[in-house]
């Protein structure tokens, strides 16, 4: 021990240093090995539950109905749910009522319900999944509390299960809103709305009426998303919107023939992207007296219109390669020349 009373001070403080390092190494190796026995023991925990459980949801699902059903432990819940959730999600039909009939003689909805309220986050998870798939509507005042918390995926998959449980409800108490939630992604809102896109409908015809400028592109691209159509008689206005957002929005939902004045009279707008948009409009509405109107933004001083227009023109119905040739051999613009051969050798290469 005579190196700790070593008289150089540097030396003595790189031994200790080195001590304390050895020391933490020795508490990391520690650390590392009681989390993989504490892995092992989980895993091996899990596979008795499944073990257990597994014979008796197939008993089950084969229509055998146990009238002595063992007891579903505190300790077995989590894994049981995993067990319970996969076969929901590979099976169909009457083996779901199957394993609904199940989860309910063991008391799941109480259990979900207890691990919804006071779970860490993965129980509160597959609590919500559970209660999603029982379809109880005892369940919806919780999951509503959950779809509004700060945590998104907990908020997601609250929201999913709202809508697997009762749709109509789902769409008139969330979808308003989800709308006007911008801490919420579209797509995450047309995938939440997704299962409830029937019911969705008159709830954003209605919003469309009282929606405000600001909020109009995000309503309109959600209900493009879950391609929910815009009332004839909202369309003019919108299209008409001093917005060019919200112009656009609605020029990529056009898919009527009755709207193809409106979006004629936009070809010439002084946005390039809301002529970019109408002459693709155009090419779902149009008829074969608008491909002139189409030809002449091949010379457009903007090249996405350009590029764009003429892509409408090779794949309306009625125009054919020949056609294609004709306009290109015509065209007194360079560039709508070169632009209409660009993209025949586009159509050419991916035939």
């Amino acid at each position: 021990m005579a190196w700790l009373t070593h008289t150089d001070p540097f030396l003595r403080a790189a031994l200790w240093i080195g001590l304390a390092a050895t020391g933490l190494i020795a508490l990391l190796i520690l650390q590392i090995a009681l989390l993989r026995l504490r892995l092992l023991s989980r895993r091996r925990r899990s596979a008795q539950v499944v073990a257990r459980w597994r014979p008796v949801v197939n008993a089950v699902l084969s229509g055998e109905r146990p009238r002595d059903l063992p007891g579903l432990e505190r300790a077995e819940e989590a894994d049981f749910f995993k067990l319970w959730l996969h076969f929901q999600a590979s099976l169909r039909g009457e083996a779901r009522a199957a394993l609904n009939w199940l989860a309910t003689d063991l008391g799941c909805e109480q259990i979900a319900l207890r691990l919804l309220a006071r779970g860490d986050r993965g129980e509160r998870l597959l609590a919500i999944l559970v209660l999603g798939h029982l379809g109880r509507a005892g369940a919806g005042l919780r999951l509503q509390e959950t779809a509004l918390s700060s945590d998104r995926l907990l908020a997601v998959h609250a929201s999913l299960a709202l809508v697997q449980i009762d749709p109509a409800l789902a769409a008139a108490s969330m979808a308003p809103g989800l709308v006007h939630n911008p801490a919420w992604p579209v797509r995450e809102v047309v995938t939440v709305l997704q299962g409830a896109r029937e019911q969705c409908a008159s709830v954003m015809h209605a919003l469309l009426a009282r929606c405000d400028a600001s909020a109009l592109p995000r309503l309109l691209q959600v209900m493009e998303g879950l391609r929910v159509a815009v009332p004839g008689k909202d369309l003019q206005r919108l299209l008409a919107h001093e917005s060019v957002e919200v112009q656009i929005a609605v020029l990529r939902m056009v898919s009527e023939p009755a709207a193809r004045e409106p979006v004629l009279s936009m070809l010439g707008h002084q946005d390039w992207r809301v002529r970019m948009h109408a002459a693709k409009a155009l090419g779902r509405v149009g008829r074969r007296e608008d491909v002139a109107a189409l030809t002449q933004l091949l010379s457009d001083r903007e090249w996405w219109v350009r590029y764009r227009s003429a892509q409408v023109i090779a794949g309306l119905p009625f125009v054919q390669p020949d056609d294609m040739r004709q306009l290109a051999q015509a065209a007194t613009d360079r560039f709508a020349g070169d632009m209409l051969r660009q993209v025949m050798a586009e159509g050419a290469m991916a035939a």
